[in-house]
């Protein structure tokens, strides 16, 4: 029963925190950023996919049926986000990691 309620909690504060993020970009208050934004918005939530990974797997995810607005409604937004949020896919690289490939580039 406590594991429900943490993860209720933690599905709670990722929202806000998302909603917060996505409404910097939501210049409108329509509900909308425009698609060239959402990596930006990922990035301040601490999530990074690559280029590759953003163009063709996540964007087209959170876009509308209707490809020709290239706007991302906020609940798709929101869902894509806790699914790669919870599953931890794109996180930062490791303090260690980084240093490691500067050391290669020297």
């Amino acid at each position: 029963m406590a594991s429900i309620q943490r993860d209720e909690q933690w599905t709670l504060a990722k929202k806000k925190e998302i909603r917060e993020a996505f409404k910097l970009f939501d210049k409108d208050n329509k509900g909308q950023v425009i698609q060239e934004e959402a990596p930006t918005i990922m990035r301040y939530l601490g999530v990074y996919p690559s280029e590759k990974d953003i163009v063709k797997e996540i964007i087209p995810a959170m876009m509308e049926e209707d490809m020709q607005t290239k706007t991302i409604a906020y609940d798709k937004f929101e869902a894509k986000m806790l699914e790669i949020i919870s599953a931890g896919t794109y996180e930062p690289d490791s303090e260690e990691k980084l240093l490691q490939a500067s050391r290669n580039l020297n």
